[in-house]
């Protein structure tokens, strides 16, 4: 019975001796592969091959859809075996007109292009906020404009920013209504004086940072008046006589179109200078 009981103990300790042995070999080839993972990721080399390997991958790919669309969008894949055609300014050359009248020595103006005399190539351009609410229709002086900008504002109604830069006379521009930040900075990119009554709180701060020429209703009144026929606000209106007396009263004359650059240069060295002085500079011709 003793030896009996003793084969038994031994089997039963060789047993439990291999299943011992069987879990050290799993749990050393779990920690094996754990170590290969985390020595892969501290191996930064091999890391960032990998990395570099599929953003080149990546980049090929979207450079290739993009040339693709690209020649897709210009028609560059379609056949361009067709007889040549003749410059559009040789087929159809310009008439170099003013109005009625022919001028051969006339140039094309700096703000839309249209042929006038040299001299009044590149005037200061007015940029003035125009009303275009159902109540302010029809406006007047729009017609006269050199270029005329439309956006919307609050309510779902737009609003109009029309653009002088000519030698011709507007009786009535308007209704002049208040300035928005985005027409702010399609004013500042023209270089143009800019007209308004009043403005949203960003608007006003725009101008004043920007450096652009203002003329406010509110402070410039008698350069406004207010048309009786209409009730506020879709009554304030202006004419080129008074914002040319603006204009003649701040030493303004000519336009200012830079090429870019320059210009972007220029006008960040001129914002630089006080508000105080900047009226000497533009007395100076220096803006």
């Amino acid at each position: 019975m003793r030896l009996e009981r003793k084969m038994r103990m031994k089997g039963r300790m060789a047993k439990k001796k291999r299943k011992n042995n069987l879990q050290y070999k799993q749990d050393q080839k779990q920690g094996e592969m754990l170590d290969s993972i985390i020595n892969f990721f501290n191996d930064r080399t091999k890391l960032w091959k990998i990395i570099i390997l599929f953003s080149a991958f990546l980049f090929l790919v979207f450079s290739s859809f993009f040339i693709w669309h690209s020649f897709h969008q210009a028609g560059l894949h379609k056949n361009t075996n067709h007889p040549p055609v003749a410059a559009p300014d040789k087929q159809f050359p310009a008439k170099q007109t003013v109005g009625s009248t022919q001028c051969p020595d006339c140039v094309r103006r700096a703000l839309d292009g249209v042929y006038t005399r040299p001299e009044l190539a590149n005037l200061a351009p007015v940029a003035v906020m125009i009303d275009n609410h159902p109540d302010a229709r029809p406006q007047s002086g729009i017609e006269k404009a050199g270029l005329v900008y439309e956006a919307e504002v609050e309510g779902y109604y737009t609003r109009l920013m029309a653009v002088f830069s000519d030698e011709n006379e507007v009786v009535k521009i308007g209704p002049v209504r208040s300035a928005r930040p985005y027409f702010v900075d399609w004013a500042n990119e023209l270089n143009a004086v800019y007209a308004h009554c009043g403005g949203s709180p960003e608007a006003l701060v725009n101008i004043e940072q920007k450096g652009i020429v203002d003329l406010n209703e509110i402070y410039s009144g008698r350069f406004f008046w207010r048309a009786t026929d209409r009730s506020a606000p879709h009554n304030i209106y202006l004419s080129a006589k008074n914002f040319n007396k603006f204009l003649t009263d701040h030493k303004i004359s000519q336009g200012d179109f830079y090429p870019g650059r320059i210009k972007t240069i220029y006008r960040q060295i001129f914002l630089q200078v006080p508000m105080r002085f900047r009226s000497i500079i533009r007395t100076l011709n220096l803006k």
